[in-house]
């Protein structure tokens, strides 16, 4: 209770009297009280009671999970893959052989209307894109994936979910009741159950990858640094100079520290920005590589960023992330709380070699927490 007290309070503050209107129909799609489910759930039955129904559609088969994201509510972010591994948990849970995904476009330019600020840093071209280079790329780093579809118009999507909404994910989804389950949902099932096997690079991925390594860094450890330098939210930026400077600190004769930069600035980051350190920009247009470089690194290493959810949910991603639990919105202890997350500890599925420093990048922490924490990772590379 008083965490919702201190979300309402920070929306009047940020958003005035507007958010007593907008908050009570986002926490409806996007459910986070249990009486918010319990009423989803009720008004879900009542309808299916009370709908004619349509002939269930051939196209899904009974083995398969059917995971909608659907563009009018979801973000068009690295938090995909969570969702996707929720999913996978659930088709898990259930028995079922597979899963297909069916996107469904959103009423502003195919998306969700985003709040102003973003949209001035992220406009619906840029999210478009990443609809079809991030979230449908995703797809191919999990197995059980079989199949997906993207659904232009709410009615296409009726058409193609229409009897098959027993299988859906999320569970209490409709086309025209849509809701995005929460992030502690992930967190939730994977205490009960375990999280591995997740995500993965695909074999031809890390061959590439390997190639590049053997060029770059040869019999060194290869560190992987990545980067956010990102106009929304720039107090949660990486603090640059700091990581060049652990890089050129780092023992060169054993380290090999390989950047990947923010994609936002891909494209005008010359590699004098960081020094004579290599800079590998195909993971910022191609995730299978992105992924294939976080499992390959002896040691991945950042500012905790949407990018680095993937080394979450790869049990050979071994990595050390520096995430400070801060007054911001979205890294107040209370938002992170409600992400599933416990603050001061390591996520729960985490191997090992997975950890969190709940502390700031800065030089000093990242070399006193590199230190420590290498001393407990083997010598051989990540399987």
């Amino acid at each position: 209770m008083i965490r919702v007290i201190r979300k309402v309070s920070f929306g009047l503050r940020t958003r005035g009297l507007e958010y007593l209107y907008r908050a009570p129909i986002n926490e409806f799609q996007y459910p986070r009280l249990a009486a918010t489910r319990a009423l989803r759930r009720f008004v879900v039955s009542v309808g299916d009671r009370l709908s004619s129904g349509l002939a269930a559609s051939a196209h899904w088969p009974e083995d398969a999970l059917l995971f909608v994201y659907d563009l009018a509510i979801a973000p068009v972010t690295f938090d995909f893959v969570s969702y996707l591994a929720a999913a996978e948990l659930s088709r898990r849970r259930k028995g079922l052989a597979h899963i297909d995904v069916v996107f469904v476009a959103g009423p502003h330019e195919g998306l969700r209307k985003e709040q102003p600020e973003y949209e001035a840093e992220v406009d619906f071209v840029s999210r478009n894109w990443r609809v079809r280079n991030m979230l449908v790329p995703a797809l191919s780093l999990l197995p059980s994936v079989r199949s997906h579809a993207l659904c232009a118009s709410r009615g296409q999507a009726r058409q193609l979910i229409a009897g098959v909404e027993q299988q859906t994910y999320p569970p209490d989804y409709r086309v025209d009741l849509p809701c995005l389950p929460a992030k502690a949902w992930l967190h939730d099932m994977a205490r009960a159950d375990g999280l591995w096997p997740m995500l993965r690079a695909g074999t031809a991925a890390r061959r590439y990858v390997k190639s590049y390594l053997d060029k770059v860094a040869g019999e060194r450890r290869p560190l992987v640094i990545t980067l956010r330098n990102y106009g929304f939210e720039r107090q949660r930026n990486s603090r640059t100079e700091d990581w060049i400077a652990f890089a050129d600190r780092c023992d060169r004769a054993r380290f090999a520290p390989i950047f990947v930069p923010d994609v936002g600035v891909a494209m005008t980051t010359a590699p004098a920005d960081v020094g004579d350190h290599p800079i590998f920009l195909p993971a910022c247009w191609n995730l299978e590589l992105r992924m294939a470089l976080y499992e390959a690194a002896w040691l991945n290493i950042g500012m905790m960023q949407g990018p680095l959810e993937l080394c979450w949910l790869n049990e050979n991603a071994r990595y050390l992330i520096f995430l400070p639990a801060g007054g911001e919105a979205g890294i107040s202890a209370d938002a992170l709380t409600e992400q599933g997350l416990r603050v001061g500890r390591d996520l729960d599925f985490a191997t090992p070699h997975q950890r969190i420093v709940w502390e700031a990048d800065q030089l000093a922490n990242v070399e006193a927490a590199f230190a420590s924490f290498s001393r407990t990772l083997p010598d051989r590379m990540p399987a």
